[in-house]
């Protein structure tokens, strides 16, 4: 059996070496930090119902309820909160509004008219199942879970060379403190916003591609549920509750050493502003993360990255509740490529949740 070496223990790694370890293969995570620090655990942790796309991307609602469901079943303990409120502001197109309902029909997305809402400031609100997680205990417990399952985990570990010796099969240096060892196996490269780079310093491939900051304005004011504006999806429209507070989220701009900008400042707190009736004294921190955009030429999904160079399979999940179809799609390939039997274990797989103590990631204020 040969073996699979997933770079990355992001979400959408450890997804892909979660399904493929089900599958009865032998699978080793790369991963350069103690734990998973980027995107994956800078989110707020919606996983959408599809409601926030249907009138201006119905294939990417549709793919989000599906996902939806997927979670329900595979991580139902870790669902802090099965609802959301959609919420009508002063500033409300009734166009979209109308387009919005209707696409929701079309869809059979499920929702329900609210007339009064207590924690937000809204003419009236739409309910819908949006889904919360907590990203952080989430990435803790699937890497302990691949773990439990057969498959190894090394973290702290930098990845030095990999030398294509035929066949798909790849000789990987490793250097972890140290000391240095040498690994040869199936690739997946699975590192986040380095897919890119990994894949033209492994494979000699370029694709065309954007790197962005997204930046998460946190306060002190409590929300029940996941709150979105009735509108067409762009910045600072998402707040979600936390643990200190609530979140409101997300911006798209330039790195900017991935410390929060003026310009994101305020954004975020003129729309926190406009429905929680917040000001700068309830700004408790931030939190920033790197985001990739790329052509979609590149890839052989619609809403996700994934292709396949000289044996080596690369993935990024654009959407944190969506790394399950990539994983799939990712254990598709290789059975396709190099004969491994797999099947889709995830789909029927229950994620235990375990009385871990995890350290939570601190939130900047600058």
């Amino acid at each position: 059996m040969e073996k699979i070496i997933v770079f990355g223990g992001g979400i959408t790694g450890l997804m892909t070496a979660l399904n493929l370890t089900l599958s009865g293969a032998d699978v080793t995570v790369i991963e350069k930090d103690k734990r998973s620090s980027g995107a994956s655990v800078r989110i707020g942790g919606v996983i959408h119902s599809g409601a926030r796309f249907a009138a201006v991307n119905p294939r990417l609602a549709i793919k989000c309820a599906e996902e939806r469901k997927f979670w329900e079943n595979f991580a139902k303990e870790f669902l802090r909160i099965r609802n959301g409120l959609f919420v009508a502001t002063e500033n409300l197109d009734h166009t979209y509004y109308e387009n919005w309902i209707e696409s929701l029909d079309k869809l059979k997305i499920a929702y329900e008219h609210v007339e009064k809402v207590s924690s937000v400031k809204a003419k009236f609100a739409v309910k819908t199942e949006e889904a919360l997680v907590d990203p952080v205990d989430l990435i803790a417990n699937l890497q302990l879970e691949l773990i439990e399952q057969g498959a190894k985990y090394l973290n702290n570990t930098e990845i030095i060379s990999a030398k294509n010796m035929g066949e798909g099969i790849y000789e990987v240096k490793l250097k972890r403190g140290n000391s240095s060892s040498i690994m040869n196996g199936i690739l997946v490269n699975a590192t986040g916003v380095s897919v890119p780079h990994f894949l033209n310093l492994i494979t000699g491939t370029s694709i065309k591609y954007d790197i962005w900051q997204g930046s998460h304005l946190a306060f002190n004011i409590k929300v029940e549920t996941v709150i979105e504006k009735i509108a067409p999806p762009g910045q600072a429209d998402i707040i979600v509750p936390i643990e200190s507070g609530s979140l409101i989220t997300p911006t798209m701009v330039k790195p900017s050493n991935y410390r929060i900008s003026e310009y994101e400042l305020n954004t975020l707190l003129n729309s926190a502003r406009e429905l929680l009736g917040v000001n700068e004294s309830n700004i408790t921190g931030y939190l920033t993360a790197p985001r990739l955009t790329y052509d979609a030429s590149a890839s052989i999904m619609e809403t996700d990255l994934v292709r396949q160079d000289m044996g080596m399979v690369s993935a990024y999940s654009s959407n944190f509740a969506c790394a399950a179809a990539v994983a799939e799609k990712v254990s598709e390939m290789l059975s396709k490529s190099f004969n491994i039997k797999y099947y889709n274990g995830i789909r029927l797989h229950r994620l235990e949740k375990r009385n871990l103590k995890v350290e939570k990631l601190p939130i900047g204020y600058s």
